[in-house]
């Protein structure tokens, strides 16, 4: 692993970003447009805007081959529709330096995610939790578990009822597994640079067993990381994790959850177990998903 030094050589918070907001023109897909647009207010931005026709079910199962051919009238009723969120964006955004690029796709979802990702150098994807054909549940959509769980690329997934509002805190829950690529402390110091927001690493602890090595050393080394930002240490419990996370929140002014991509445990666990009921983080409080 490299030094810190080393990590603050390869952060470029003024260089141009690249983000790409996959989009089927629901509620939820303008929502996670207006977070965007309001969380990189003063960067220069390339923003993707990108459809996949059959958005919500097109190839969940990974079939990755599949393609279809759309007709000259879908692919016009598409551009128009693309176009109106174009609009939308130009009229929020008050950045000269933001541009908005659409793009339409007939691949499979994550196929066509993966080739925006390489072929623009995308830095992040912001998605909605849901889309247009939102059910009952309330936990988070599968589409959103597709992104997230097979495109590595740093994710920012925005709750329906989620408002941007300046960042004061963000919250890190974490076991300190997983921690072994740069690129991720990266985008977390990125985060908390640009956002001038304090750290509040939540501990999750297993009961009567202590940390092993690997452990030890990846909060070393996050803590030294982070040792001139803003952050405190708090612990929580293995077995209660989402109420406790939700305490915390109702105690702290919240306003993101870092989770790191590749603990499966904890990523469906806070995101999208069934029972979300009393869990209101999920409905308000946007994640920033973090990939090697």
């Amino acid at each position: 692993m490299r030094n810190i030094q080393a990590i603050f050589g390869h952060i470029f918070i003024l260089a141009m970003k690249n983000i790409l907001i996959p989009t089927d023109f629901s509620q939820n897909a303008r929502n996670a447009l207006r977070y965007a647009l309001a969380y990189f207010p003063e960067t220069a931005v390339n923003f993707y805007i990108l459809h996949i026709e059959h958005f919500e079910n097109n190839n969940l199962e990974g079939q990755e081959n599949f393609t279809l051919t759309l007709s000259p009238k879908t692919l016009s009723e598409t551009q128009k529709s693309l176009q109106k969120e174009i609009d939308f964006c130009k009229k929020k955004s008050t950045n000269p330096l933001h541009n908005f690029i659409p793009l339409i796709s007939d691949k499979s979802l994550v196929k066509a995610i993966r080739n925006c990702v390489k072929e623009n150098e995308i830095d992040y994807i912001v998605i909605g939790t849901r889309g247009a054909s939102e059910r009952k549940c309330k936990n988070i959509g599968s589409v959103s578990y597709e992104i997230i769980s097979k495109v590595k690329c740093p994710t920012i997934v925005v709750p329906k009822k989620a408002i941007y509002k300046n960042f004061k805190n963000i919250a890190l829950p974490t076991d300190y597994n997983h921690w072994d690529k740069n690129k991720m402390y990266i985008n977390l110091y990125e985060t908390l640079f640009l956002k001038k927001a304090k750290l509040h690493i939540l501990q999750i602890q297993n009961k009567n067993q202590s940390l092993t090595n690997i452990q030890e050393n990846s909060k070393s080394f996050l803590t030294d990381l982070i040792k001139k930002i803003n952050y405190s240490l708090y612990s929580i419990p293995n077995h209660k994790i989402e109420k406790k996370l939700q305490t915390y929140i109702d105690k702290v002014d919240i306003n993101m959850i870092v989770i790191v991509g590749r603990n499966v445990n904890y990523v469906h666990r806070l995101l999208f177990q069934p029972k979300s009921e009393d869990i209101p983080y999920r409905l308000n409080t946007p994640f920033l998903i973090l990939h090697d």
